[in-house]
């Protein structure tokens, strides 16, 4: 049976019970400040001044500003050594993630984030940064104070916070085993934004800048300018219809075989499964809100809710090459006003330039679709190791 101070994971030869300490007995909390922005002897310096909005990974370097020597000595900014655990006490995306990070170089801090100090002979810096990691969901629902547009971290309660830690050697092979771990996701997700990169500037060349008549890059066998044409056109224009989330079902069945596509970002639009359709193949646009403008090419039969246009067509420029072309010109004309916003008949007056030959159409699609896929493979494997990297935490942390 698991003891409350033994993970129900380790390395083999280690059998001792973890030392369950205070937080604030193992680790001071530091915290930087920001030099005043009227004092040009405070900024362009040479040491590298980190914001709480710059810890987005695991490990940071570069900040956007850089602070002199004077402004360290003068103000209440810390500097910290390279290897240092950073997190950030102030934020507005505390309510969803507690970031910590570690820095790569010496640099200086502002107020919003806390430098961990300890003894590094006692405390291996990998492995705490683990630890408190796996402690996520406790420190969001009992230590960040919420309901402000910016959440906070409450020190106290933070300092009082139990860690559990194990001999020195353990703690090695712990923060070993999780380095590893994140070089890997690191790497997958390089590896994904380059795909990203890669797919944007295809597009670029495979598609005709404005004023142009052909691409800069084309399939061959094909020649002839390709043709300016509005929206209503090709297309008729149409609007999904209002559908309750509860009568989705998250998994695809016999009963609910058919996607149902919504505003959102996540999962490609994806709310969930319905029992009926209401379009076969069809482009879709998210007509309010924050997406407004974002473009997705629809195949097979779906069901789209009513934040949603639809472009239909008979003639087979619903596919995913017409999408990706009208996907770089929609956002142009999403209304600001308010919530924003890109109705019908704006949509309908939209002139984009696209090949008429429909084979050319069919290799571009194809070769878009290609990338996607590949894409959203590597997508899935990076999604894979954090949720391993995620099980790993609960498991081998107290």
């Amino acid at each position: 049976m698991k003891s409350n101070n033994m993970p129900e994971i380790r390395f083999s030869g280690f059998y001792d019970e973890w030392e369950q300490r205070a937080f604030q007995e193992k680790i001071k909390l530091v915290g930087g400040a920001t030099p005043s922005k009227s004092n040009l002897e405070y900024w362009d310096g040479d040491i590298v001044w980190l914001s709480s909005q710059e810890i987005k990974n695991k490990y940071v370097s570069e900040g956007t500003y850089k602070v002199t020597e004077k402004s360290v000595t003068e103000n209440r900014t810390k500097i910290v050594s390279a290897g240092t655990p950073l997190i950030v006490t102030r934020s507005g995306i505390l309510a969803r993630r507690f970031p910590i990070s570690i820095s790569l170089n010496k640099l200086a801090i502002n107020q919003d984030i806390k430098a961990l100090i300890f003894d590094k002979n006692k405390i291996n810096t990998e492995f705490i940064v683990a630890e408190i990691i796996s402690k996520e969901f406790y420190i969001l629902n009992n230590i960040v104070k919420t309901g402000t547009t910016v959440q906070s971290v409450n020190i106290p309660d933070l300092n009082r916070m139990q860690v559990q830690i194990p001999n020195y050697e353990e703690q090695q092979k712990i923060g070993e085993f999780f380095k590893q771990l994140d070089d890997r996701i690191a790497l997958q997700q390089n590896h994904v934004e380059q795909l990203k990169q890669s797919k944007q500037g295809f597009l670029q060349k495979m598609f005709t800048k404005d004023g142009a008549s052909v691409p800069e890059i084309r399939f061959d066998g094909f020649s002839g300018k390709w043709e300016k044409i509005k929206i209503s056109e090709i297309f008729k224009v149409t609007r999904g219809q209002v559908l309750a989330t509860s009568k989705t079902v998250a998994e695809k069945s016999l009963e609910n075989q058919y996607p149902v596509y919504s505003s959102q970002t996540k999962n490609n639009g994806l709310l969930g499964y319905y029992n009926d359709f209401l379009f076969d193949t069809a482009i879709t646009w998210t007509t309010d809100g924050a997406n407004a403008g974002t473009v997705n090419f629809r195949k097979g039969k779906f069901y789209s809710t009513n934040v949603n246009g639809v472009l239909i067509s008979e003639n087979g420029f619903a596919n995913k090459a017409i999408s990706e072309i009208l996907n770089t010109q929609a956002w142009k004309y999403v209304s600001k006003v308010g919530n924003p916003k890109l109705m019908n008949n704006v949509m309908s007056n939209i002139m984009i330039t696209i090949p008429i030959n429909m084979k050319e159409q069919e290799c571009l699609s194809n070769f878009i679709q290609n990338l996607d896929d590949y894409i959203i493979k590597n997508e899935r494997e990076l999604k894979l190791l954090q949720e391993t990297k995620k099980g790993f935490l609960q498991k081998m942390f107290v």
